[in-house]
């Protein structure tokens, strides 16, 4: 039986159909996301069938018969041939494309040396203050030693995300939007013993962390997918939790948080790590304009982030300016064998004041 409706869902409007204000733009023309939920009854077995990463693109009818039966008889049953591709929907723009092949091409070694200190590899920043005594000791392990602060440090970071989760429990699922090689992920596992989903739009993300999964023998309850995460095809109300870290900039944010708006529970909690750039220095800082060049992002003013929660029912209770202590990892690692050469404008963009790297809270609410 398909055709039946599900109610109660976030920004419903009548059963079955929301509509979700995706807000204004510069020429004052407002967008609205309108979606229709649809639900099947499986009265008999093997009666459904998935297809993955499949788009629809056009319907054809089959062609008349030339051989049309005789006036009196019952025609033959005309049918209808989908046509399909398998061209992925999930990378829906050619910026989004762009930002696939950035990352399934990254070579840039830190998280990755990072992340064999001990298994876990992450796919953000870290949190100081470091030890200085790392820099001191026999020069042939100096090399090592800081790299492992580094892990710490990055570690810490994911240890303070998540620290804002509130009280999940083992029956809870969560969300890590952008997940990178997973380690957060899989460190939310290890101290809730829930379920938790990851999304990327990067293969080779999707296929490391899954590999991690497997390899922690956790890839029963921490899974990786190839989706978007503006529109992950999950279950509305589904999480107890959602969370990104520094990937934010990618996306806009009104799409983004009205995507975890429909995937959260009532009071579900919504956790942000984010660098921004500083609306009262007067848009982007050259400092900041080269980090969007380095990693192909867009960073947005720090006002967005709230306009855009509010206007999706996420209600801000907490945000901590955490500039001040992410900039010790900066100091660290410029002098790292795994500099970049893009910590000098990180570095520069915190201390003049025009990026700031900040922790915002929000719960979902009617």
């Amino acid at each position: 039986m398909i055709g039946l409706r599900r109610t109660g869902l976030p920004h419903e409007r009548e059963p079955g159909l929301t509509v979700q204000h995706m807000g204004t733009d510069a020429k004052a023309i407002t967008s609205y996301r309108v979606t229709a939920y649809h639900s099947v009854a499986v009265l008999v077995p093997d009666a459904l069938g998935v297809l993955d990463d499949v788009e629809i693109t056009r319907w054809t009818t089959a062609p008349a018969r030339r051989d049309a039966p005789p006036p009196g008889r019952t025609p033959r049953r005309r049918t209808a041939r989908m046509s399909t591709t398998t061209a992925s929907p999930v990378l829906r723009t050619d910026y989004q494309r762009s930002i696939a092949e950035y990352w399934n091409n990254e070579q840039d070694p830190v998280n990755i040396k990072l992340g064999e200190v001990d298994g876990i590899y992450h796919h953000h920043y870290g949190l100081g203050p470091y030890d200085e005594s790392v820099l001191s000791g026999p020069e042939e392990t100096r090399d090592e030693r800081v790299i492992a602060e580094l892990h710490r440090l990055e570690s810490a970071q994911a240890d303070v995300l998540l620290d804002h989760l509130g009280p999940i429990r083992p029956q809870d699922r969560l969300l890590d939007g952008g997940s990178g090689r997973g380690g957060t992920s899989l460190m939310a596992h290890q101290r809730f013993g829930c379920r938790v989903d990851g999304v990327t739009i990067s293969h080779k993300q999707v296929e490391f962390a899954n590999a991690q999964a497997e390899r922690w023998g956790v890839a029963d309850k921490v899974r990786f997918h190839f989706k978007n995460m503006l529109d992950t095809g999950f279950e509305a109300g589904d999480f107890a939790a959602v969370w990104t870290n520094e990937t934010t900039m990618y996306v806009d944010l009104f799409e983004l948080f009205g995507e975890f708006s429909r995937l959260l529970r009532h009071g579900g909690r919504y956790v942000c790590i984010t660098g921004c750039y500083n609306d009262v220095t007067g848009g982007r800082s050259k400092a900041v304009s080269q980090i969007d060049e380095r990693y192909t992002c867009s960073v947005h003013a720090r006002s967005e982030y709230f306009k855009a929660l509010t206007a999706n029912n996420l209600v801000p209770i907490e945000v901590v300016d955490l500039t001040s202590r992410t900039i010790p990892y900066w100091e660290l690692r410029e002098r790292s064998s795994v500099a970049t050469g893009v910590e000098k404008s990180f570095l520069t963009a915190y201390r003049e004041g025009s990026f700031h790297y900040l922790l915002i809270v929000a719960d979902r609410v009617r």
